[in-house]
């Protein structure tokens, strides 16, 4: 790997030369060009400071000197304190600036116990760590089971449509009976008449 002499630095996210960058800062290197067996480096950005983050149980105190010492699941989980997936524990120091809770409230350094779940939060240099933040928690954090789905188990409403049966109206015969009625009628009357006229002229 080959740092290019027209490389940009920065440190800290101000311009610098290569000479400027401290022993233990934090590197990241970009690079333009490379062939089978160099890469030219274009940029370096180096962070002389950056944060840093802490989870696991708490399983001593150092009271005098302020020391936690956190032991931490082997994959990142802080609710898992089986011997078989833990480390030997991480010790940090907790300064008097620092915000501690316990189970949502604000504490001190002495309510802190062994036992307790705890995330650590803070910034860490060549030098060392500060801590700012302690957020203790009687219970473990929860965590999704894998492998689940939600489900429900609502039934959806299946709904019946309705049938309508077109009414049927009969028409009604009484109008046509009694105009037929009429007719008859009248027509007896006029043949009686035609009858009665012939009568009377037969007998003069």
């Amino acid at each position: 790997m080959t740092i290019g002499s027209g490389a940009t630095v920065t440190v800290d996210g101000k311009a610098a030369t290569l000479a400027d960058v401290p022993v233990g800062a934090r590197v990241r290197f970009g690079s333009g060009s490379s062939d089978s067996e160099t890469k030219t480096i274009t940029t370096v950005t180096a962070v002389t400071s950056w944060d840093f983050r802490l989870g696991g149980t708490i399983s001593a105190i150092d009271a005098a000197t302020g020391t936690l010492t956190v032991t931490r699941p082997a994959r990142g989980r802080s609710d898992d304190t089986s011997t078989s997936s833990t480390d030997s524990g991480t010790a940090v120091v907790v300064g008097s600036e620092a915000t501690v809770t316990v189970d949502g409230k604000a504490a001190t350094f002495a309510d802190l116990t062994t036992g307790l779940f705890v995330q650590v939060s803070g910034t860490q240099n060549a030098s060392g760590q500060t801590v700012t933040r302690v957020t203790a928690s009687t219970t473990a954090p929860a965590r999704p089971t894998a492998g689940t789905k939600p489900t429900s188990s609502t039934t959806p409403s299946t709904t019946t449509p309705s049938t309508t049966t077109p009414s049927t109206t009969t028409p009604s015969t009484s109008t046509s009976t009694t105009a037929a009625k009429t007719t008859a009628g009248q027509a007896k009357k006029t043949a009686t008449k035609v009858v009665q006229a012939a009568r009377k002229a037969a007998k003069q």
